[in-house]
């Protein structure tokens, strides 16, 4: 158990207790400026649910990467993130903070200005690209099993 505001997090977030559990994994900070917006803790051992644990506290909000008209949204953090350092900042790049809920308002200020949307949810999730693709006309959801279809998508 740790403290949230030990991480430079809010305590608003984190229910009646100040602790939180933190899984096994890689720590991926999110830090803006001197502030600590986000940090996500990728579980390398996870077989079932999610890989992703977003630290109770973070900000509730998509993170963006990269610049262009052709945008992405990759839910899984390590492959958005290896997706910006092989296209080279080329595209755009939203992680949204859940993809199963309607785009927040940054990530809809970058999508109403795409010429391509596609979505890569995480390998665990059923469809959650309805939600994304009913607020944009031409986003394309897409499934992917391994990196070799995100490559092709490039």
């Amino acid at each position: 158990h740790r403290s949230a505001d030990s991480w430079g997090l809010s305590t608003e977030n984190c229910g009646h207790t100040s602790k939180i559990v933190l899984p096994q994994g890689i720590v991926i900070p999110w830090v803006n400026g001197q502030d600590v917006e986000k940090i996500t803790i990728v579980k390398h051992l996870e077989k079932r649910g999610p890989r992703d644990h977003v630290v109770p506290g973070s900000r509730e909000r998509s993170m963006t990467l990269g610049q262009g008209f052709r945008v992405f949204v990759v839910e899984n953090l390590l492959d958005a993130l290896w997706l910006h350092q092989e296209t080279q900042n080329r595209l755009r790049v939203i992680i949204p903070h859940d993809i199963l809920s309607a785009p927040d308002q940054e990530a809809l200020e970058v999508l109403r200005d795409a010429e391509e949307v596609l979505i890569f949810p995480d390998r665990t999730k059923k469809n959650p690209s309805e939600t994304w693709s009913r607020h944009i006309k031409i986003a394309t959801p897409l499934s992917y099993s391994h990196k070799e279809e995100l490559q092709a998508a490039i």
